[in-house]
Parts: C-alpha cells; sequence; structure tokens
C-alpha cells in the first residue's frame, strides 16, 4: 500500500511539475528582433511632403507586409533633437535573414506603387542604414 501510494504522488507530481516546465523552456526560447533603420537627411522645408509621400506610397505597404507576416512591424519617425538626419524608416523582423529578405521585398513593392516618381529621393536624397537586434536586460546604471 506504502508504495502504490508513493508512485502516485510521484506520478501526480511529474503530471503537475511538467506543464510548468514547458513554460519555463517557452519563456527561456524568447523570440529575437532585429530592426533595420534608415536614417533619412532630407531638405527641411520639404519634411511636410515627405511624410505626405510615405502615407500615401509606403505605409499601406508597410501595413501589408506586416498582415502577411512579410515584417514584424514598421515605424516612420520625426527628427526632434540632435544628429543631421530628419526622418527614419525601420522595421523589424524575427531573424537577420527575414529582416533582409523583407526590405527587398519591402522596396520593391514599394516601387511599384511609386512608378517612376522620384519625388522621395529628391527630399531626401542621403541616408545611413544600420541593423539592430533588440535585447531585452536592465544592466547598466545611469
Amino acid at each position: 500500500m506504502k508504495i502504490s501510494t508513493l508512485l502516485g504522488v510521484a506520478a501526480l507530481s511529474v503530471a503537475v511539475s511538467a506543464p510548468a516546465g514547458l513554460v519555463a523552456d517557452e519563456h527561456e526560447k524568447k523570440e529575437e528582433t532585429y530592426i533595420y533603420a534608415t536614417y533619412f537627411y532630407c531638405d527641411a522645408s520639404m519634411e511636410e511632403k515627405v511624410d505626405e509621400l510615405v502615407a500615401k506610397n509606403s505605409a499601406p505597404v508597410y501595413d501589408a507586409a506586416v498582415a502577411d507576416g512579410t515584417i514584424k512591424g514598421w515605424g516612420w519617425l520625426r527628427h526632434h533633437t540632435g544628429g543631421k538626419w530628419r526622418r527614419i524608416r525601420y522595421h523589424s523582423a524575427g531573424s537577420m535573414e527575414a529582416l533582409l529578405a523583407g526590405l527587398d521585398t519591402v522596396g520593391e513593392r514599394i516601387a511599384d506603387a511609386s512608378g517612376d516618381d522620384d519625388a522621395f529621393g529628391q527630399i531626401c536624397n542621403g541616408h545611413d542604414d544600420y541593423i539592430w537586434r533588440s535585447v531585452a536586460g536592465s544592466g547598466g546604471r545611469l
């Protein structure tokens, strides 16, 4: 009787702790996020026009790319303080391969949507590209 009770308690212990172990493994396998950011140097007097172009030609393409899983997210940022850049366009993906593939796919779709119109390039005629990897943590002190 003691052995069967002990085996029953052991089996119950394993059954109860198994889901917790599975949850712990899921938390340990955190998905990575990579961010491709293009810092644009634009004519400051034409910033409203470039924002309109992004809203018209780029935003629908980026939104569709998020919806179909090509990329995880995207954004269009305005300059606030410091530096020479005026706008940043970024997109994110779960791997470096997906990030670069998303860049190519979205670039082709935007080219198709805007045709031969190079108004964006006339306003923002220079840029720097950066790739970032998002890392969660709280290391360091301020």
